[in-house]
């Protein structure tokens, strides 16, 4: 579906289950789900006033997807849940079913230029979702994306906001908006060409909502 809105600004095109944007000498998000299952497959972004976005920023068969951690197991989500029918083309959310009677509801909201997650443990036996985890695997051969966070603490995790840039695609800032104690690490191998952003949440209470926001950052050059 292609259209335009206001005095033809900028273009949009809904492809599969996610949103592609264009305008011009904006920043650009772009992000596809998986037809069958909680995951995004597609994950890029030009803040340099480019055509980066359409080159995923992603490993190839390793999709952004959550995990949970119950009784001290980490759970994948499975295969087979489908999205909700969402009220407008900017909102996409999951159920994902983690056991018995312990579900995790994902929601993916975006703009042109951004994309916000929200992570709700619903359920008769919530209780026994203990830790959220939600994980970018970068791929560093299409650029070598890093990660400069707010503030690096002694056992190598990351304290949020945390700027994630990926050289000629430019910069987000993917944030905490509420203080709910997310903390991330940064994970790499030369060897194996691999890059992830792991970013996890302990303490998760039971139909409480704790989101992830995730911006565009325009850093102004350097004098000189």
């Amino acid at each position: 579906i292609c259209g335009t809105l206001g005095s033809a600004l900028f273009g949009l095109c809904l492809v599969g289950a996610g949103q592609e944007y264009a305008a011009a000498a904006e920043p650009i998000l772009r992000w596809q789900a998986a037809p069958t299952r909680p995951a995004v497959t597609f994950l890029s972004w030009d803040t340099e006033g480019g055509d980066r976005s359409g080159t995923n920023l992603l490993r190839a068969g390793q999709p952004v997807a959550p995990r949970v951690r119950i009784k001290g197991q980490w759970l994948s989500a499975p295969d087979g849940p489908t999205p909700h029918a969402a009220s407008a083309t900017s909102t996409l959310p999951f159920v994902i079913p983690f056991g018995q009677d312990a579900n995790l509801a994902w929601l993916l909201t975006s703009t042109p230029q951004s994309l916000q997650m929200s992570f709700t443990a619903t359920g008769p036996q919530a209780a026994q979702i203990e830790t959220i985890q939600i994980s970018f695997p970068f791929d560093p051969g299409v650029t070598p994306t890093t990660v400069l966070p707010n503030a690096w603490r002694d056992d190598g995790t990351l304290q949020l906001p945390a700027v994630i840039s990926a050289p000629d695609f430019g910069q987000m800032l993917l944030s905490d908006p509420d203080q709910r104690g997310w903390q991330g690490r940064l994970e790499g191998s030369r060897a194996d060409k691999t890059v992830d952003f792991i970013v996890e949440l302990s303490s998760v209470r039971p139909n409480e909502t704790y989101s992830l926001a995730l911006n565009p950052l325009h850093l102004a050059a350097p004098e000189g």
